[in-house]
């Protein structure tokens, strides 16, 4: 297929009525939270999952190839499956920091739907300043801890985090909340490690992070061949950070880009290899495959294109659609 025209992350064009729609809900549900915002501001964030029940993804044409799938998998054995998605997507005046308009929106559908379609309960949460994004992920570790104590099960956590993002001084990634402030990526993931949450210890924390990583735009190289990876080893015990696994949108120093009408490009490919039918493979492949996708059809007017990055502590296969969800 031909490459789609693209636009910098910081630009949107092509709203439609179902995007003006969705952004003057969520301008319309920022309003009314910041004029509570008195005694108020410590408590949680509002959960805007409902909003998302009986959205289908919005995704462009895209010819993918199939892939099968090995064995010592994580067993999916009927426990829950949990995922928090936390959205940025308009910022206080204050912040200089540019809306992100109709393709965060449409990423934060399509990534609900996928999830649900896998089995995932999903609590979304949309603009949020720094403060709540930690409360959020900290009342998501205590909700496993809860749910361990009354006897459930949760076989797998999931993450979605998408906001301006960019890179520290001392080479540490933050992701901007509403406020224009920064939380580390890192002290995110460490709410979840199987030391301070142990009721996931042992079991697999997916983080997918859309969020730039510098300013710099990236290019494409020559490739004389591509070299094969080797599976990792099981090794004995659970280490504090094992178990985890971080997908970026791009790689350090650079931008991640999206496009109104299509959302971002890398949670536009995830959702999408999520999402094909009757196709089990791990999720290392999918988020390899998703990779592949956004570099081969993917490219900005002047040549920029985006490189995702993947982080796994991982000790086996995870296959997300294997048993079949249960009903919810």
């Amino acid at each position: 297929m031909s490459r789609p025209e693209d636009t910098s992350g910081e630009q949107e064009e092509g709203l439609d009525e179902g995007d003006r729609s969705f952004l003057h809900f969520l301008a319309l549900l920022s309003l009314g939270r910041r004029r509570d915002q008195t005694d108020s501001e410590k408590s949680m964030p509002q959960d805007c999952s409902a909003q998302f029940e009986t959205h289908r993804p919005t995704l462009p044409e895209m010819t993918v190839q199939r892939t099968e799938h090995g064995d010592n998998c994580y067993p999916m054995s009927g426990g829950e499956r949990r995922a928090v998605i936390i959205t940025n997507s308009t910022f206080d005046d204050s912040t200089r920091l540019a809306a992100r308009g109709s393709a965060a929106a449409l990423d934060t559908r399509n990534m609900f739907a996928a999830l649900r379609s896998l089995g995932f309960s999903v609590r979304v949460y949309v603009d949020l300043d720094v403060e709540q994004m930690s409360r959020v992920a900290d009342a998501a570790a205590s909700e496993c801890g809860s749910a361990a104590a009354a006897g459930e099960t949760t076989d797998v956590f999931v993450m979605v985090l998408s906001s301006h993002g960019d890179r520290t001084h001392d080479n540490e990634d933050v992701l901007f909340g509403r406020d224009g402030h920064g939380v580390r990526v890192r002290e995110l993931m460490e709410r979840f490690h199987n030391e301070r949450c142990p009721a996931l210890a042992g079991k697999p924390k997916l983080f997918f992070v859309q969020a730039c990583r510098g300013r710099a735009g990236n290019r494409r190289v020559p490739v004389v061949r591509d070299a094969p990876h080797g599976a990792a080893a099981d090794s004995r015990g659970v280490p504090r950070g094992a178990d985890m696994l971080l997908a970026q949108s791009t790689v350090p120093g650079y931008s991640s880009f999206r496009r109104a009408g299509e959302g971002s490009w890398f949670l536009s490919c995830l959702t999408r290899r999520l999402l094909e039918p009757a196709v089990s493979r791990d999720v290392h492949t999918t988020l390899v495959l998703a990779a592949n996708d956004m570099i081969t059809h993917y490219e900005t007017r002047d040549q920029h294109v985006q490189a995702p990055q993947l982080t796994s502590s991982l000790r086996r296969l995870l296959h997300l659609n294997s048993p079949a969800p249960r009903p919810q």
